[in-house]
Order: structure tokens, then sequence, then C-alpha cells
């Protein structure tokens, strides 16, 4: 049970879990790490094609986030800061060199070979050609920031990777039911090093 309502689109704060379920809060807050440790490997690697790339602030720490236009799947990291030698790195790593990458115009993308921007100061959707914009990403980063206040109501720096691993695994497995199947598979394979 805890696994399907830890599968649901918005997720269940440990409090709501433990309410729900009528277990010990700790419990609820053990399974919620526990899931979240799970989906971890579930992270991709790549995203090639045509993708979008933003950054965002997350409990002080910097977030690059990629969305591919082809795939569907969402790419969500934690960096250091926004340098260009931080974040073209990665970028070029998960878009591949033929993937053409569209960013808005933050100095930090300046390396990147196929990119094309769009000037937030003055549109969200470039005017010259109307298929660059980033507006699926920043739809990503409402949706974590979404679940991270509402739902969890915050949570510690040093749980966000396991976040974002989270966030990119209800975005990019979007059928509940498959959801479910997949979290259930990978416990089933890791149940000895789980028991509660």
């Amino acid at each position: 049970m805890a696994l399907k309502l830890f599968a649901t689109r918005a997720g269940m704060s440990a409090a709501d879990l433990s309410r729900v379920l009528g277990i010990n809060p700790k419990t609820a807050q053990k399974l919620n790490r526990i899931f979240r440790h799970v989906v971890q490997g579930l992270r991709p690697h790549s995203i090639p094609g045509v993708s979008e790339w933003d950054e965002s602030m997350f409990s002080k720490q910097w977030v690059l986030g990629g969305v591919s236009r082809d795939s569907r799947q969402c790419l969500l990291e934690c960096i250091t800061d926004r340098r260009e030698d931080t974040m073209c790195p990665r970028v070029l790593r998960a878009a591949g060199p033929e993937g053409l990458v569209f960013t808005d115009e933050h100095l930090g993308y300046n390396g990147l070979y196929r990119h094309m921007t769009v000037c937030h100061s003055r549109e969200f959707v470039n005017s010259d050609a109307r298929f660059v914009h980033t507006n699926t990403q920043e739809g990503i980063w409402g949706h974590c920031k979404t679940l991270s206040w509402h739902i969890y109501r915050g949570f510690p720096k040093a749980s966000l990777p396991q976040f974002l691993s989270e966030c990119m695994f209800r975005y990019n497995i979007r059928i509940y039911s498959t959801r479910v199947s997949v979290l259930s598979a990978l416990l089933s394979r890791k149940t000895n090093s789980y028991l509660v």
C-alpha cells in the first residue's frame, strides 16, 4: 500500500503516509527514504536529440535540468555553480555532440556548439524561431518546487539528490500503473537489504 501511495503523481509526505497507513511516523519516513534510494538507479544518462536546459535553486543549491523533446525524458543534477566550465560539459555529455540545445541567454551556456537561445527578459518563446523555448523545463521546475514545498514542506540540502531522483521518476514514468510496477520490481530485487 505504501508503494502505491508513493507512486501517485504528487507523492505523499511521511506524516500523511503515517496517518493513512496507521504506522509510526519514523517508519513512514524510512519507507519514503527507501523508495527514493531505489529510484535513484533509474536516472537517465543522456537525453539526445533536441533538448531544453535551465538552472534553478533548491535548498540554496543550484540544480541543472534538461528535458528531451524527442523522448520526453528529463535529467536533473546538482551543480556547484552556474559557470560555463561547470554547466557546458554536463549538457554536452547528456545531449551528445549532435544534440540541439535550447537555453535562456545565461552566459554559462556559451560554450555549447549546436545551441539556440531565448531572451527571457523580453519573451518566453523566441519570436524569430517559435520552436525555441525552455517552457517544458520551466514546467518541470514548477512540478518539483510544488512537490518540494506543498507535499514535503521543504527538505534538507543533503537529501536533494534523492529528491531530484524522485522528481525524475515521476516525470519520466508518467503512467501510474507503470510507476507502481517499476518500483515494485526494483524493490523485489533489493528486498533483503531493505528489511524494515
